[in-house]
C-alpha cells in the first residue's frame, strides 16, 4: 500500500513496485532495485522515507521508469524539495528556538528584496520564509513547490505536498472549483491577475495573485500563485469611508467609536477634546470614564488593568487597555479580555489615524463655517 504521509517521488515508486508486483506475484523489492540500478539496502530505505534519493540515483531512476514528462517533472520537483526539508531539518537542529521563531514571523520582505542592501537570502529562501502563502504549480494545478507558509495551511511539511493541489477547505469556501478557474483563467490571459474573494463562513478576505511563469521556448510552463489574508485591510478601507462620511465632530466621534474592529475588543471609547464616545458596555460608563481620567492620550500603548478595575466591569471584564492617540490630544481606546496581538496593535494604530484625519477634516469644517 502506498504511504500517502511520504514524498511524491517515493510515492511514485511504492506504486510502480505495486504495479509490477500485481503484474508479476514473484516480482520484490530486490528485483525493482536490480531493475532501476539501486542497492536493495538503500531502495528499502528510500521507501520508508528513511533515505533520500541522491540526484545520481535521480537521473538513473528516471532514465530506467520512462515516466510521462509531467509525472517526471513532479518527480524531480519532489526529490528537490525533500533535500532542502532534510538540510533545513539538520540546520533546525543547530539553532537556539528562539532564533528560529525570530525568522519565522519576520515578514520583513520588503527588506531581504531591497537591492540596495546585501542579504545572502536567494529568491527559494525568501519564498520560503515569507508568511504569505506562496506555490508554484505546473498547469494543471499540482505543486511543484510551496513554501512553510502552505505547508502549516495543510498541516505538513513542503515536500509532502509536491504534486497535490490546492483544497477550497483551506480558505474555508464554498465553491471547489473557484481556485482551478482563477488558474484557467490566468492561462487563457498569459497575464499576471490578481482575485479577491471571501470565505462566507469566516467572514475572511482572501486576495490571490497568479503569475504565468514562460520558458526559455516562451511556451507558459507553469504558475506562481501568491495568497494573502486582506480582512484587515478591507476594514479599514470600509472603516475609512464610514469614519469620513461626515464632517460634523460629534458625527464624526460616534461614527468612530461605533465602528466594528474585529478581534480588537466589544468595549471601546473616543476621547476628543470635552466629548467622550462609547460603545460595547451591558451597565454604567462611570469604569470606563475613571480609567480614561487617568491616562494620557501618548504615547501608544496597552494597559493592564489592576483587579479592582476589572471587577468594575463585572465578573467578565477586561483585563487589557490598548490606548492609541487621536488628533489634537484625543484618545482612542479599545478594551480587551487578553493581550492585544502585534497585529491587533498594528491594526488599532492604523484606525486611529484614518480617525485622526476624521477629526483633523471635521475641526477644519467647524472653524472655517
Amino acid at each position: 500500500m502506498v504511504e500517502s504521509r511520504l514524498p511524491l517521488h517515493v510515492r511514485i515508486l511504492q506504486q510502480t513496485l505495486e504495479e509490477r508486483k500485481s503484474k508479476n506475484a514473484q516480482y520484490s523489492m530486490r528485483a525493482l532495485a536490480r531493475d532501476l540500478d539501486i542497492d536493495p539496502a538503500a531502495l528499502s530505505r528510500i521507501l520508508s522515507g528513511k533515505q533520500e534519493l541522491s540526484l545520481e540515483t535521480c537521473r538513473a531512476v528516471l532514465s530506467r521508469l520512462q515516466l510521462p514528462p509531467v509525472k517526471m517533472r513532479l518527480f524531480i520537483a519532489s526529490v528537490a524539495e525533500d533535500k532542502r526539508n532534510r538540510a533545513s531539518a539538520a540546520l533546525i537542529r543547530t539553532i537556539e528556538p528562539h532564533y528560529l521563531v525570530e525568522t519565522e514571523v519576520n515578514r520583513d520582505a520588503e527588506k531581504v528584496l531591497d537591492p540596495k542592501e546585501a542579504h545572502p537570502l536567494a529568491v527559494h529562501d525568501v519564498l520560503a520564509l515569507e508568511k504569505d502563502l506562496v506555490s508554484v504549480t505546473d498547469l494543471d494545478g499540482r505543486f511543484l513547490f510551496v513554501n512553510e507558509a502552505v505547508a502549516r495551511a495543510f498541516g505538513t511539511v513542503p515536500c509532502e505536498l509536491i504534486g497535490e493541489t490546492w483544497n477550497s477547505n483551506i480558505f474555508d469556501i464554498d465553491d471547489t472549483d473557484l481556485l482551478d478557474l482563477q488558474l484557467r483563467e490566468t492561462i487563457a490571459s498569459k497575464k499576471e491577475m490578481t482575485f479577491e474573494f471571501r470565505s462566507p463562513r469566516t467572514a475572511r478576505h482572501f486576495r490571490r495573485v497568479v503569475t504565468p511563469m514562460f520558458g526559455a521556448d516562451r511556451q507558459l510552463n507553469s504558475l506562481i500563485s501568491t495568497f494573502r489574508d486582506v480582512t484587515w485591510d478591507r476594514f479599514l478601507q470600509l472603516a475609512a469611508v464610514d469614519v469620513h462620511s461626515s464632517i460634523d465632530l460629534k458625527t464624526v466621534i460616534e461614527r468612530a467609536v461605533e465602528t466594528p474592529l474585529p478581534l480588537l475588543g466589544t468595549i471601546a471609547a473616543v476621547c476628543y477634546k470635552s466629548s467622550v464616545a462609547t460603545r460595547g458596555l451591558s451597565g454604567s460608563e462611570k469604569p470606563l470614564i475613571d480609567l480614561l481620567e487617568n491616562w494620557s492620550a501618548a504615547p501608544a500603548r496597552i494597559e493592564e488593568l489592576s483587579s479592582h478595575q476589572m471587577r468594575a466591569f463585572g465578573s467578565n471584564g477586561p483585563s487589557h487597555a490598548l490606548v492609541c492617540p487621536l488628533h489634537d490630544a484625543g484618545m482612542l481606546v479599545i478594551l480587551t479580555t487578553r493581550p492585544p496581538a502585534d497585529i491587533e496593535i498594528r491594526i488599532a494604530t492604523e484606525y486611529a489615524k484614518i480617525v485622526s484625519q476624521a477629526l483633523r477634516n471635521a475641526d477644519t469644517c467647524s472653524k472655517t463655517a
